[in-house]
């Protein structure tokens, strides 16, 4: 803000010099504008440029203003919570010390007692004691436990590849676990019957794909949960097809199974695993 300051100053001196160390406008009958000279001129520039500067002064004070204001109100929030919790914490600390002091009493009183009610508390004391153990044991089992269960959570989640593709005649198993499928294999009769191992228990489903030249890969089909085969009867005579298999959810894809091959040729169908 100093600038501006320093700015304003600066044109309203400027103005004030330009206004009074000479004419500002001449005498005649021509228009006003037109007889206003340079010294005129700039005298009424530099007002215009401090009344300008003073508004951008005025209105970055206020958004200053505005900005501090919020911020002393957040701040006053805050400390209302802040205060509000130390007073709800004093409040449990008074409750809990009134509860310590009512035990202490409790135990004066029995400390007063005679021996048997000594050896029950003794034997209570023992009891607590017991049971802190017992606690304690149960805690460490059940952070075990979900140690375990997040492991096992993490296992349910991954996908593991199908593997073990084979080709076979009317055999057929499906499994997309994550474990990957294995086994796949291929039946004619007269189109090709794929089946596969499925390896996991948390698949949604299997894709299947097919390829003609063993590289370029693409899907035909995909079959649900626990589906161990299928049928594909769009093949023609004598062209080499090469099927793949891979399980899915909502992971992901596992890994590819082996590739099986089959070859339709008339009344035969050439098979390679």
């Amino acid at each position: 803000m100093i600038w501006l300051n320093i700015a304003i100053a600066f044109f309203g001196l400027l103005a004030t010099l330009a206004a009074f160390g000479g004419d500002t406008w001449e005498k005649g009958k021509a228009p006003v504008l037109s007889r206003i000279t340079p010294r005129g001129w700039l005298s009424l520039a530099c007002i215009v440029l401090a009344f300008s500067l003073g508004i951008i002064k005025e209105l970055k004070q206020d958004k200053i203003s505005k900005d501090s204001a919020a911020k002393r109100e957040e701040l006053e929030e805050e400390s209302r919570q802040k205060q509000g919790r130390i007073e709800r914490l004093s409040e449990t600390n008074l409750s809990l010390t009134q509860r310590i002091s009512d035990k202490t009493q409790e135990l004066e009183v029995l400390g007063k007692s005679n021996r048997s009610l000594n050896q029950k508390i003794a034997e209570q004391n023992l009891e607590i004691k017991d049971l802190s153990e017992a606690n304690l044991a149960l805690s460490k089992r059940i952070s075990e436990q979900s140690s375990d269960l997040k492991g096992m959570s993490q296992q349910i989640l991954d996908i593991l590849a199908p593997d073990n593709l084979s080709a076979t005649l009317n055999k057929g198993a499906s499994e997309t676990g994550f474990d990957r499928p294995t086994s796949i294999k291929i039946l004619f009769s007269p189109e090709a019957f794929l089946t596969w191992n499925d390896n996991s228990d948390n698949e949604d489903g299997f894709s299947i794909e097919r390829s003609i030249n063993g590289q370029d890969f693409h899907n035909i089909t995909t079959v649900g949960q626990n589906v161990a085969s299928y049928s594909d009867d769009n093949i023609v005579e004598n062209q080499m097809y090469y099927y793949r298999v891979r399980a899915y959810n909502n992971s992901g894809n596992s890994g590819y199974s082996n590739i099986a091959t089959f070859i339709y040729k008339s009344t035969e169908a050439e098979l390679n695993i």
